[in-house]
């Protein structure tokens, strides 16, 4: 049986609100150059708007029922450094930053940059922390109900978390805004309902989240928890770049500085959002994509914070 290869290569240069980039049509071209000559039809799409990329994946999709092989590739300078192989920025969010800073240190080859966004440091710490403040914070707005609901919930280096913790730790995070995001009020309007309204996923990919949530959990957060990642990851051997949210309660803010002072890397900039909580790349998507393009790409700190 005949195989029928096909390919969708996107090479996009002009996004709204920042200079337009240099490489990606031409890399579009040479990608798709190579994919003909290795037997592919290839498909190009350049510069393309938001509702042109949807209807083209559309079709393309649609072209590769019954089809053996297909892939898309967009050969973007947000991801490809100046080199001759692809290499990509590794971005963790949260627990991904707990696998994510170790995957970059024992693969630096493979990776341009890497970007810890409520970088784990030490999440035992962490919690007892966060419990420590929403207290003081619930006391003074004078919320009754709550501070009896953490007073029954304790949290410590020794006995660890409470079953009453687990409960109200997103409750009351949320409710101050210093949770998943600062407008976030629940788990459930803020997560769940959005991906499951969400069109670009199937039905099974979108069990497979909670199921994969479920899953990890079960296998990862003792080590999460527990884990001095300083003591783990001392050096990496690609620039390093934290962006922390200046209201984030589930990664620490200062325990994250503190991870950031001691980590040894060839160039590393501490980046404070104060208007986020725990995911700035979401709440200051302005200032997130201007540290990307002018930081990040070029190799830079020149948007960091002052560090000592």
């Amino acid at each position: 049986m005949s195989r029928l290869l096909t390919a969708l290569v996107i090479g996009n240069a002009a996004y709204e609100g920042s200079s337009k980039l240099k490489n990606p049509g031409n890399d579009a071209d040479d990608v798709a150059v190579k994919l003909e000559a290795s037997g592919f039809e290839a498909v190009k799409m350049i510069d393309c708007a938001n509702a042109d990329l949807d209807r083209a994946l559309k079709r393309f999709k649609r072209g590769l029922v019954g089809n053996e092989y297909g892939g898309h590739l967009a050969p973007n300078s947000i991801h490809q450094a100046e080199s001759s192989s692809a290499q990509f920025v590794k971005l963790g969010h949260s627990w991904g930053s707990f696998l994510g800073i170790q995957v970059a240190a024992r693969a630096p080859d493979r990776f341009h940059a890497y970007i810890g966004m409520g970088q784990v440091s030490h999440q035992m710490r962490s919690e007892v922390a966060a419990h420590a403040q929403l207290l003081k914070d619930y006391r003074a707005r004078g919320d009754t109900a709550m501070v009896r609901r953490l007073e029954a919930a304790p949290v410590s280096l020794k006995e660890g978390l409470s079953d009453a913790w687990m409960r109200v730790r997103d409750d009351a995070m949320h409710g101050l805004g210093v949770g998943t995001t600062r407008d976030m009020r629940s788990v459930i309007t803020g997560v769940f309902l959005p991906v499951w309204r969400c069109r670009a996923y199937t039905l099974s990919e979108k069990i497979a989240v909670w199921r994969g949530m479920a899953w990890s959990g079960k296998f990862l957060w003792d080590e999460v928890l527990r884990t001095d990642l300083a003591d783990r990851v001392g050096r990496l051997e690609i620039p390093a770049y934290f962006f922390i949210g200046r209201h984030d309660y589930t990664t620490n803010h200062e325990l994250a500085r503190d991870f950031f002072l001691r980590l040894d890397a060839p160039v590393k900039g501490f980046c404070t959002f104060h208007n986020s909580a725990h995911s700035p790349l979401f709440e200051e998507p302005l200032r997130a994509r201007e540290i990307l393009r002018r930081d990040v790409l070029a190799q830079q700190v020149g948007l960091a914070d002052a560090t000592p």
